[in-house]
């Protein structure tokens, strides 16, 4: 996820109200205070680190084909455009920078390309990344099974007996 702890959810993806008529272009989580952190989803590279009138402070992290975009930063972010950032690391903090924001939280999307999230075609970040978890706790339990099916099916080595100790007897004369 893109943030830790505990958040609400403003307007989710499509969703169409009097400040989305064509549909909100992305999922919006808050109930935090500004600058609260905000994560990468995974590997990739920072390909956008720009001011938007509209969304404010924007990080677009590019990660494979894939464009995830942190609008309405609390100011711009400190990694510079082709970053290298793994997955967790910080990416920004949360605001309410640019004309379309009404409060501290942070508007998410995805595109399939870099600038998507300021016009293209957008998908819903949200709904993608809690896939992609489930995903990762079954293969996870998957490979916990298969590593103790394995274990399991490996014989002991045997035990090798302790060597004989030999009395030595003598005769009595």
């Amino acid at each position: 996820m893109p943030l830790q702890g505990k958040f609400n959810y403003g307007p989710k993806f499509g969703v169409v109200d009097e400040w989305h008529p064509r549909g909100h272009r992305g999922t919006d989580y808050n109930g935090f205070k500004a600058g609260t952190k905000l994560f990468a989803v995974n590997n990739g590279e920072i390909v956008v680190n720009q001011w938007s009138d509209a969304i404010g402070w924007v990080v677009v992290l590019k990660v494979g084909g894939k464009f995830f975009g942190y609008c309405h930063l609390n100011k711009q972010s400190p990694l510079k455009v082709g970053t290298q950032v793994k997955g967790g690391d910080v990416v920004g903090g949360a605001g309410t920078t640019g004309k379309y924001s009404s409060g501290v939280h942070l508007h998410f999307t995805l595109g399939t390309d870099k600038n998507a999230v300021f016009s293209g075609k957008v998908y819903d970040a949200d709904a993608f990344i809690k896939k992609k978890m489930v995903e990762q706790k079954a293969a996870a339990k998957a490979r916990a099974k298969e590593k103790a099916k394995a274990a399991a099916a490996v014989p002991a080595a045997p035990v090798a007996a302790a060597p004989a100790v030999k009395k030595e007897v003598k005769n009595a004369e």
